[in-house]
Order: structure tokens, then C-alpha cells, then sequence
């Protein structure tokens, strides 16, 4: 496959690198499932764009519902204003896509890997 520059006019900026990237993540794949890698190994796209954000605690109220209350109604309170405390620190930070191919063995062991380059992410 030819290494060609599509991001100099006419091209871009109309056209974005995350659009590229992730087209020619899944195209790189599906080449190397089709007709280099040998059974027993499967290369998949893992692409991961911007901030990932994950929850740290979540909590979950099973109870049915649909028992008899105990007693007479209650009166429920406000709970009282909280604002978060000041940071002891604040830096900047920059949240950068990733584009990779990953080839695995069946039992998801990691043999190879191919990272798709941008000048965001060159360094």
C-alpha cells in the first residue's frame, strides 16, 4: 500500500484525520485478516478519541418497591448546599486519539501492533 500525503489541498481541511484514521484502522485489519495472518491470530482496530472518562463508585437502590410502608408519612429535609474544594493544583492536559491495529493470538495475547500517526500525535 502506497504511503501517500492526503492532507494537503485539495483534500483537506476538508477532510478530518479521525475520519482517515479510523477508515484505514478497520481497512489495515480487515487486509491482514483476509490474506497475511496465518489461523489463530485476528487483528482489530482500537481507536479511543479524546477524554475517557470512567465512574469510580456507582450505587444502585434494588429494593422492589412494592411492600407496605411502616407507619405514618415522612417529611423529607433538603440536604444542605456542598461546592467542591479548590484544587491544591490545576496543568494542563491534552487527551490524544489513539489509532491502532492490534493483532492477537486466540487465547487475546498481544503479538503485534501498528499505530496510525498524525501531526497531533507524531512525537
Amino acid at each position: 500500500m502506497p504511503l501517500l500525503d492526503h492532507f494537503r489541498p485539495p483534500l483537506y481541511p476538508r477532510h478530518q484525520w479521525t475520519s482517515f484514521h479510523s477508515n484505514w484502522a478497520t481497512r489495515i485489519a480487515d487486509a491482514l485478516n483476509r490474506r497475511w495472518l496465518p489461523p489463530g491470530f485476528l487483528a482489530e482496530e482500537y481507536t479511543t478519541s479524546g477524554a475517557r472518562l470512567e465512574i469510580d463508585v456507582a450505587t444502585f437502590d434494588e429494593r422492589s418497591g412494592g411492600g407496605e410502608r411502616n407507619g405514618p408519612a415522612t417529611t423529607t429535609m433538603q440536604a444542605p448546599a456542598w461546592s467542591p474544594p479548590v484544587p491544591a493544583r490545576s496543568v494542563p492536559v491534552v487527551f490524544t486519539d489513539t489509532f491502532e491495529v492490534r493483532v492477537q493470538t486466540e487465547d487475546a495475547r498481544l503479538v503485534a501492533a501498528i499505530e496510525l500517526i498524525s501531526p497531533a500525535n507524531k512525537d
